[in-house]
């Protein structure tokens, strides 16, 4: 009874400290997928071309990192999500959009993770559990405020008028009784 107890125990610390975590990258994937959508419909925003040679493609050098399985780079310490890359010659033409968001994200989601790992006075094993408890405070600090989702519903285009229609049966008239 006492190992059941112990392994249910160790599962539910193991849950509960890692689902903030999961939450997290579970939300900048689909905000990934639903900024990349809205950035190649919309051409009011800045895109920026970038020309690199081909054998810089997909390598880390001193002008740009690659992060995220190739899909986003740091350019001047900015964070630009690829949309386009098109072959021309010996050079590869990068179409890029800085991503404030989700870099204002991934930096407050380090320093709350570093705000619990701040104290030295701790010993080894015990600054390594607090390490691995943390990601469960993470929502105690409000993250989801700076989301700032109602951003989201705003760029939200209403569908064309012939569009709805057919998703909307024709009124019905009750029986005669």
């Amino acid at each position: 009874m006492k190992k059941i107890f112990a392994i249910f125990s160790l599962v539910c610390v193991l849950f509960f400290s890692s689902g903030t975590f999961f939450v997290y990258q579970a939300y900048i994937k689909s905000y990934k997928q639903e900024f990349r959508a809205w950035a190649v419909q919309e051409n009011n925003r800045a895109i920026i071309e970038l020309t690199i040679p081909i054998a810089e493609l997909f390598k880390n050098t001193a002008l740009i990192q690659w992060v995220d399985n190739n899909h986003e780079v740091v350019l001047n310490g900015k964070l630009h999500d690829v949309l386009t890359y098109t072959v021309k010659s010996k050079n590869v033409v990068l179409k890029l959009i800085a991503d404030e968001k989700e870099e204002f994200l991934k930096r407050n989601f380090a320093a709350i993770y570093n705000k619990y790992d701040s104290s030295d006075s701790s010993s080894g094993l015990l600054k390594l559990l607090k390490q691995f408890l943390s990601l469960k405070f993470t929502s105690n600090d409000n993250i989801y405020s700076m989301l700032n989702v109602v951003d989201l519903f705003n760029r939200a285009k209403p569908l064309e008028q012939k569009i709805v229609a057919k998703y909307f049966l024709p009124e019905i008239k009750p029986p005669i009784s």
